[in-house]
Formats: C-alpha cells, structure tokens, sequence
C-alpha cells in the first residue's frame, strides 16, 4: 500500500494568511512524516509528502486528483490524502478533518508498535477538526 499527502505550498508557508489552515497543513506534513519514517508497522510500501504549488497541476506520485466546483471553476482541495491499495484501487481523502484523521490514526498505530517517541503535537486548530470525528 502506498500513501500521499499532497498540501498546498502556499498554505504551509503561510502566504494565504490563514494561521488555521497553516497550522493544519503543517501538522498533516508532520503526521506524514511520521508515518513515513515508521511506514513498515502500518504495512505500508511508500509514504510520499507532495508540496503542490499554485502554478502546478495538482498531480503528485499516485495518480488521482481531488477537485470541488466554486463558482463555476474547478478548484483543487488544498490538502489531500491518496492512498492506493495493493490491486491498485485508490482512496482519496480531501478534508482536513478526514485527512488528519486518517494520518493520526496511523499515527497512534505506530506508538503502539513501538517504543520510541512518535506522537506528533497537533496545533489547537488541528485538534478542533480532529475532535469532530
């Protein structure tokens, strides 16, 4: 199984002036992260973190984009999970609630299959989305 996040570049460098959505995606990168460094406990192949800019076509690693329709105009969800299964069938997670969901899900699988220290300090507004589920 493979995973990817794919964030928008400028939401995590801060350039929307949105703390709440740079918080969010910085602790998405970091969740990612995570799991990327302990990806066999979870049984996954490849765990891939994608900046995606504004100039860009929103395409990472694995090959699924998600996209909403706004006024007439397709946009891609700033922040997007895509995992792909063994017979290549794909998932693919574009809210932030579900994408920390799913990340500090595996997260908290990993810490419980190992000793070292693996949790990751999510912000107030990561929490908040995360204490919705």
């Amino acid at each position: 199984m493979r995973m990817e996040l794919r964030v928008c570049a400028s939401c995590l460098d801060g350039d929307h002036d949105d703390p709440a959505k740079t918080a969010v995606s910085r602790d998405a990168v970091a969740c990612a992260e995570t799991v990327r460094a302990h990806k066999e406990l979870v049984g996954l192949e490849e765990v891939y973190v994608t900046r995606v800019s504004d100039d860009g076509d929103g395409t990472g690693t694995l090959p699924a984009v998600a996209a909403t329709v706004a006024d007439d105009r397709v946009r891609l969800a700033d922040i997007q999970l895509v995992m792909e299964d063994d017979d290549g069938t794909l998932l693919v997670y574009a809210e932030a609630a579900d994408v920390l969901g799913v990340l500090t899900r595996n997260v908290r699988q990993i810490d419980g299959h190992t000793s070292d220290d693996v949790d990751v300090q999510l912000s107030d507004a990561a929490l908040r989305l995360t204490d919705a589920d």
